[in-house]
């Protein structure tokens, strides 16, 4: 567990739970459905889908998708009773969906809700107090101005190494992916270190010069935007499989669409990188070429569940946008597996049975 990480968490959720508004919300509303008439076929009354409105815009704000892969990933363990962020948020929703002829029960989960809350400020202050205690003062020094910039590398779930040729080709594979981003700024010293490996679980972490880290950055942002497009594809196919049509020519036709968008998108990006970082390779079509192939490696390699970080010092521009727009890429991906599952069995009829 990283030590940086772990501070980086306590410190947002003290001061979530500490905030009045959120347990206040909770309580607010849990006391206007306490209070409010009975419902007219399960229609809930304005006043309160409002408040409810209000205190679910509360939560989604507060998710701390700007922390890095490694601190959001301890957020979410100690989030698990979905007190805080989109998880309380779905929860709300879920809450008001399956209850809706039972205001009691709706009343009384939030009134539980509020006191959780509560109570977890209460213990975080102590279990803080007592870390304090236990690390010297150079261990939770927050200060990251002279830390060199660095990606660090997940290989969980789907990559997990399962054997030394898994190894091999893992750093192979992005040696050569970020090969092709440094021959846009002369910078090839990066170094592939692995930092840690426990139960086929490896991180690799990235030591790469400040100008290639910014390459590197524009192109995995152009290339995940694509996700949102692939997640609405996806629901369509679903949509359109649930129908039964005897014709199912939608689906491969629609799959091609989503080959074809992930090139395009990966191939004007390659361009845009040559151009506004080496302009005198625009016309080598090798250099571009290689950047395309990258770029889909790096889409495969979050859609197959890998994750990245960045570690920047804090005066490097657009590091907290990054990694927002992984977390928020890796929340996407978890959808698109949850709509592929659905979609893989209204093809092959299972939803029928």
């Amino acid at each position: 567990m990283q030590i940086a990480a772990l501070i980086q968490v306590i410190d947002y959720l003290k001061a979530k739970s500490g905030d009045n508004a959120l347990s206040e919300g909770y309580r607010n509303l849990s006391e206007k459905i306490r209070n409010s008439p009975s419902l007219k076929e399960g229609e809930f009354p304005e006043e309160i889908l409002s408040e409810k409105e209000e205190l679910r815009r509360l939560l989604i704000d507060s998710d701390p998708v700007n922390l890095s892969y490694s601190s959001y990933n301890l957020f979410e363990k100690y989030n698990k009773e979905a007190l805080f962020g989109k998880a309380a948020a779905v929860w709300l929703d879920q809450l008001f969906e399956q209850n809706r002829n039972d205001l009691k029960a709706i009343s009384n989960e939030l009134g539980k809700k509020s006191k959780q809350v509560t109570k977890f400020a209460e213990t975080l202050v102590k279990y803080q107090q007592m870390f304090d205690q236990i690390l010297p003062d150079e261990f939770t020094d927050k200060n990251e101005d002279s830390l060199k910039p660095m990606l660090v590398l997940y290989f969980v779930e789907n990559l997990q190494v399962q054997s030394i040729a898994d190894l091999e080709r893992y750093a192979k594979l992005w040696d050569c992916i970020l090969g092709s981003f440094s021959r846009l700024t002369g910078e090839f010293n990066h170094s592939l270190e692995v930092s840690s490996f426990k139960q086929g679980r490896l991180i690799l972490g990235v030591s790469i010069e400040e100008r290639t880290l910014g390459v590197i950055m524009n192109g995995f942002f152009s290339i995940l935007a694509v996700l949102p497009a692939i997640l609405k594809i996806r629901k369509v196919q679903l949509e359109i499989a649930q129908l039964r049509l005897t014709n199912n020519n939608y689906h491969q036709l629609l799959e091609e669409e989503i080959r074809i968008l992930i090139h395009n998108t990966a191939e004007e990006s390659a361009i845009a990188l040559v151009s506004e970082n080496s302009p005198e390779l625009r016309k080598d079509e090798a250099v571009k070429d290689e950047l395309v192939r990258s770029l889909k490696q790096v889409l495969s390699f979050v859609e197959k569940g890998g994750k990245i970080e960045y570690k920047v010092p804090s005066g490097i521009n657009g590091s907290a946008d990054m990694n927002k727009l992984l977390i928020e890429s890796f929340t996407m991906v978890r959808d698109i597996e949850k709509m592929n599952d659905s979609l893989k069995k209204s093809l092959t009829g299972e939803e029928a049975r």
